[in-house]
């Protein structure tokens, strides 16, 4: 086994640990903060960086698929660059 396969699988474990101490008190959002105002519980905070990190193992170990986005290089759909029905591209006369 890859060693970023165990790792994302270790994540995954410790990410499910957290998520039961959370559930365990009671699933607390905030907590007060050392001047009395309201913060994010540091459950919470570790839970979001847990899935931040398991997200990225995972797509390391190429267990998530990356989703880049976009259009894929090469493609476009701007008027003025696509193809006519012969085949030829459309161009426009710059004066």
């Amino acid at each position: 086994m890859s060693t970023a396969l165990l790792r994302y699988e270790e994540a995954v474990k410790d990410l499910k640990q957290f998520r039961e101490a959370w559930e365990k008190l009671g699933r607390p959002e905030t907590e007060k903060g050392s001047q009395f105002q309201l913060v994010a519980h540091p459950l919470v905070k570790l839970i979001r960086d847990a899935e931040v990190a398991c997200i990225r193992l995972g797509q390391a170990a190429g267990v998530i698929e990356v989703n880049r986005g976009g259009r894929p290089k090469g493609a476009s759909s701007a008027p003025d660059r696509t193809k006519r029905a012969d085949g030829r591209p459309k161009l426009r006369a710059v004066n």
